[in-house]
């Protein structure tokens, strides 16, 4: 146990006979030198509780008896630096680099040979080291009690640097043995229980004087726990009871293996320190052998202003009895495994070769279509000049038709079919003159109102510039959008979105009630993006979906209003449309009765207000001032009426790229 009080720091019980003078070293008999030091990487990670575990190469430090159940050889090496960043300087003049270093091996033979293992330990400083060899032998004595038993010899060596505290000794070094022994026993399943003595045969390691080095006794017991938890392959804990020169230590250690054991898990306590460690294991493809990698950290309680120990190791194991054949056996595997591996090189070869002949007629295809991309602007270019042209002249014509006094003129197209969706046509006009003449008063404008029957002659009255803004279904949408016939400019917000979902509906005596049950059914839809997307939807959702014709027939309604009627009166058995159609049957006195949804899928644009490409800067600005009043309409009485009859919350700005992810997911 290392304690500071005032500004004693770590080193006196190491390096004390320097510090604290020859005396300590040479006749003192309270052996700072070789004590129960943990040497390994694993045992460190869980507290120093280890010798009723006792399974791996560490075990001839820690109980030899361990070694009789091993199976494997093992060959590990360890390294270690205890309490980095602490200063010593005022010691030795230097930063010293305290540590352990590590070699072990076990060799287990046949039960009636037994096992033997060999290890090296050092403890080094820039003053003082330790060496510590160890030779063990175990076997099992009572196999129907599985109990095994052995015994460690070990011999011991320390030896000082030359240095003002210690020139005027003539020996620098001292050599001496002792013996280990150590008895493992697992009475039942789960559980062991495991004992060891150190420093049996008394070793004097003083120079002048006599200092034995004392008996040490470790007392600890294993369990495996038998809870199952996702994603652990096993946990055991041990609890271990040491006793060294009427000092006593109690030791706690917990270890899991991670689901296929290649990483592990474990933590410690005891009354000095708390760890922590893990471990990374690995089957050699070159069987039998296996590798782990191992770390510890321990943080001791009674060392300041240090950032703890820090351990790490590696061991090699493979099983001694793997026979010739079998060895043979591994080696043409993995002959065979390099062989598919160079056909597996060749083939990708020829597929990169593939690749890049693939990657050259892309490249090709993006030439020819940016060169065609090219030619499209270049074309709408001059269909924007012409329209500017046809445009100028029709606003000399109006300047002839209208009085100066009633100028500029507004002319507004709008597709009845889709005014008509909503209520009846005279309904529809009375909302949609309050909204002009509010519109009028606002900005004092004439807005002249044309009607349109198909989304054709809204198209071609924009190509000809009969009109400077028209409100289109999403039937055409896509055709002014994508054609630059004109330019989107504001959105229709519905339930706070510029989208709404695509939805199905059935007659409520039909028994459709799931999507399979379309095949073969006649399905009618508003719009083409409508049907597009139920194809790709079903495609996606239904594993046997036929990449020919799934329903019986297909046909496009003139209106909303229609489809329903049409579905009403069973010349369809589904009808495709947005969510606005749900509104529209709550708006009817029958209410939605005898229709309802059968699935809701994808999502589909509010069509936007389109002002005609080509127009002047100074009818421009007219629109301009426009669309301000109407992102603002929702909070007049006069507009947010209209809103409501139309069923949307506000009007709001075009916002282009939402769009564009639209058209890039047809």
């Amino acid at each position: 146990m290392l304690k500071k009080k005032g500004f004693i720091r770590y080193g006196s019980v190491w390096l004390g006979m320097f510090f604290l003078g020859a005396g300590l070293m040479f006749a003192s008999p309270s052996q700072a030198y070789f004590i129960d030091a943990v040497y390994g990487v694993r045992p460190a990670g869980m507290g120093e509780a280890f010798v009723g575990i006792a399974d791996d190469a560490n075990t001839v430090l820690f109980n030899p008896a361990g070694i009789s159940g091993m199976k494997q050889v093992e060959v590990m090496g360890m390294y270690s630096r205890l309490y980095m960043n602490l200063d010593d300087r005022q010691y030795t003049g230097n930063q010293d680099r305290i540590g352990y270093s590590l070699a072990a091996t076990v060799l287990p033979f046949a039960d009636a040979v037994g096992s033997f293992g060999l290890a090296w330990s050092r403890f080094y400083s820039e003053l003082y080291g330790e060496n510590q060899f160890y030779l063990s032998y175990a076997r099992n004595i009572l196999k129907a009690y599985n109990i095994d038993l052995g015994i460690t010899l070990k011999v011991l060596n320390w030896s000082v640097s030359k240095t003002a505290y210690t020139e005027s000794y003539s020996e620098w070094e001292k050599w001496g043995g002792t013996l280990d022994a150590g008895i493992l026993s697992s009475p039942f399943e789960g559980f062991q229980v495991g004992i060891s003595a150190d420093n049996l045969v008394p070793a004097d390691m003083g120079l002048y004087s006599e200092a034995i080095t004392p008996v040490a006794l470790r007392v600890g017991a294993a369990y495996f726990l038998p809870w199952e938890i996702d994603g652990l392959e096993s946990m055991r804990t041990q609890l271990e009871l040491h006793a060294r020169n009427e000092s006593y230590n109690i030791k706690f250690g917990f270890e899991t293996w991670l689901a296929g054991k290649e990483i592990g898990l474990r933590t410690g306590v005891n009354l000095d320190q708390v760890t922590l460690g893990f471990s990374y294991w690995k089957k050699l493809s070159s069987q039998p052998f296996e590798l782990h990698f191992d770390y510890a950290f321990a943080y001791p309680f009674y060392v300041m202003e240090t950032i703890g120990s820090h351990r790490a190791g590696v061991t090699l194991s493979w099983d001694p009895h793997y026979s010739r054949q079998q060895l043979a056996a591994a080696v043409h595997q993995a002959t065979q495994d390099k062989q598919a591996i160079s056909r597996r090189l060749e083939e990708t070869s020829h597929e990169l070769e593939a690749s890049e002949m693939e990657i050259t007629g892309l490249e090709e295809k993006v030439s020819a279509m940016q060169e065609e991309l090219q030619r499209a602007k270049q074309a709408r270019r001059e269909r924007q000049a012409e329209a500017e042209v046809r445009a100028q002249k029709l606003d000399r014509d109006r300047a002839e038709q209208y009085p100066v006094n009633i100028n500029p003129v507004i002319v507004i197209g709008y597709e009845t079919k889709l005014l008509s969706d909503y209520a009846y046509i005279q309904a529809v006009r009375e909302q949609v003159e309050k909204l002009e003449i509010y519109l009028k008063q606002q900005t004092g404008y004439t807005f002249v109102r044309r009607g349109f029957s198909s989304p054709e002659e809204i198209t071609y009255a924009f190509q000809q510039g009969e009109i400077d803004i028209a409100i289109p279904s999403s039937g055409i949408f896509s055709t002014l959008y994508k054609q630059g016939i004109a330019d989107p400019f504001l959105t229709f917000t519905y339930q706070g979105k510029d989208f709404q979902k695509y939805l199905l509906f059935v007659r409520e005596d039909n028994p459709i009630m799931t999507l399979n049950e379309l095949k073969q059914k006649k399905v009618g839809y508003l719009n083409s993006l409508c049907i597009k997307r139920l194809e790709r939807y079903l495609s996606q959702s239904l594993p046997n979906y036929p990449s020919g014709k799934f329903f019986k027939t297909t046909r496009k309604m003139d209106s909303a209003r229609g489809g329903i009627m049409a579905l009403r009166l069973q010349d369809i058995d589904v009808l495709v449309g947005l969510e606005y159609i749900e509104t529209i049957l709550r708006r009817e006195t029958e209410g939605n009765q005898g229709i309802r949804i059968l699935d809701k899928y994808g999502f589909g644009p509010n069509a936007p207000v389109f002002i005609r490409t080509g127009l002047r800067e100074d009818k421009r600005k007219k629109i301009k001032h426009v669309q301000d009043i109407l992102l603002n309409a929702h909070t007049v009485p006069e507009c947010s009426s209209f809103m409501k009859f139309f069923f949307f919350d506000k009007i709001s700005l075009f916002q282009e790229e939402k769009y564009e992810q639209f058209f890039k997911d047809q």
